[in-house]
């Protein structure tokens, strides 16, 4: 595989698998697990960007860069670890959805995330990521690839399946 067919695997899988997973959720009613799965997706492109595993500075140092409107702090503690680990708010964030008007608002000590905007916002931070890694003269792209390589990718593909048919024959017992 070519590195330009790595890259296009790799923004394939985050474009349409990831953030395609991320609408699905928000969509049919999971709000809570599309705004789990933005943090995932976080680690994720954080992972490519870096170019092999990550730590929690990785997440963090994503948010600053890609995410700048965000507390990335705040959003890794309490977004990424506590939502995701443990299912839980660790006091910082109030999730809602349909209501852009608040995005960024505080209700009482609390940050208002609406998740359309927050969709919008890793959305525009994905696509910023596949721009540069499809740029030969990008630094990340490289990065990219060596995750891949030691990674690899989600893929959701038809796979085909040979079936062996073992025919049942009937024949006498010994000694019967």
């Amino acid at each position: 595989m070519s590195d330009d067919d790595i890259v296009t695997s790799i923004i394939h899988s985050l474009t349409e698998h990831a953030m395609g997973d991320i609408h699905r959720a928000s969509g049919g009613g999971s709000k809570m697990g599309a705004f789990i799965l933005c943090s995932c997706l976080i680690d994720a492109v954080a992972g490519f960007e870096k170019g092999c595993d990550t730590k929690g500075v990785d997440y963090i140092d994503f948010v600053k860069r890609r995410l700048q409107s965000y507390n990335p702090k705040q959003l890794y503690e309490d977004l990424r670890c506590k939502l995701v680990h443990g299912y839980s708010e660790g006091g910082s964030y109030l999730f809602t959805d349909a209501r852009p008007d608040l995005h960024g608002g505080f209700q009482g000590a609390k940050t208002v995330i609406n998740l359309e905007n927050f969709i919008a916002d890793i959305q525009t931070a994905l696509d910023s990521f596949a721009s540069e890694i499809a740029s030969t003269a990008s630094p990340l792209r490289g990065n990219a690839i060596n995750r891949y390589k030691s990674n690899g990718i989600i893929e959701v593909a038809p796979i085909t399946v040979t079936v062996i048919s073992m025919a049942t024959t009937t024949a006498p017992l010994s000694g019967a």
